[in-house]
């Protein structure tokens, strides 16, 4: 992973179509190496997640290309200077919570670095609608489920000040902490050394072991709000 790593961090203080050309099979290579990483990683966490099926999801379903779409941007750099995994029921452009690992040696403005997460980014407003509503009912299981996952910190970056409409009657702190999120997702940030040590994919497969039951609760209301048309 360090050939991977070493890219990137190249690629980050060259990041024009003249030095991508010039090193195209040196990407090449380090892409070769992150797929093998994540054909790997998807058969470690089938071992406790049964919608993560080798036999159903391709390495394909759960990377994504390193060419930046830079029609609407005004960073005009072409190439994304991270590599990413997202393995998740239906592949990356399913709508359900899944598993995340993001490798980015020199982060930019809006990136994390190297970090491993798992939960459901930007959900629908629907798909909000009902996690709230299981917080307002429920919201011991969903904190358990957190407080399973040790080493990871829920992300409230993107949490709204007020308690949204409707949810007056909760009190508890730790439930209007959740009411108030737009994304839920659990969060946890490696080293360089955590990367380059030997059996990284069975090392982020249990890591994500940990995430599997908040995993399950935000994709139980996820997959309510898809069958109940009152949202």
């Amino acid at each position: 992973m360090k050939q991977v790593y070493n890219f990137l961090e190249k690629l980050a203080l060259n990041n024009n179509r003249e030095w991508f050309q010039a090193h195209k099979e040196n990407y090449l290579k380090a892409k070769e190496t992150f797929d093998n990483f994540v054909q790997e990683l998807i058969a470690e966490v089938y071992k406790f997640d049964k919608e993560i099926d080798p036999n159903l999801l391709t390495v394909k379903d759960c990377t994504y290309r390193i060419y930046r779409d830079i029609r609407f941007s005004a960073d005009k750099s072409p190439y994304k200077t991270h590599m990413g995994a997202y393995l998740v029921k239906g592949g990356k452009k399913s709508q359900f919570a899944g598993y995340y690992f993001h490798l980015e040696p020199l982060p930019g403005e809006f990136s994390f670095g190297n970090m491993m997460c798992a939960g459901s980014y930007m959900p629908t407003a629907k798909q909000i609608a009902s996690v709230r509503d299981e917080i307002s009912v429920n919201s011991q299981s969903i904190i358990n489920a957190i407080k399973k996952a040790k080493g990871f910190t829920l992300d409230d970056s993107d949490a709204l000040k007020r308690t949204p409409h409707g949810f007056d009657d909760v009190k508890d702190p730790d439930a209007i902490k959740l009411l108030r999120l737009k994304s839920y997702l659990v969060i946890k940030s490696v080293t360089p050394e955590y990367i380059f040590a030997p059996n990284l994919a069975k090392r982020v497969a249990r890591e994500f072991k940990k995430c599997y039951e908040f995993n399950c609760l935000i994709n139980r209301c996820i997959e309510y709000s898809m069958e109940d048309n009152s949202y």
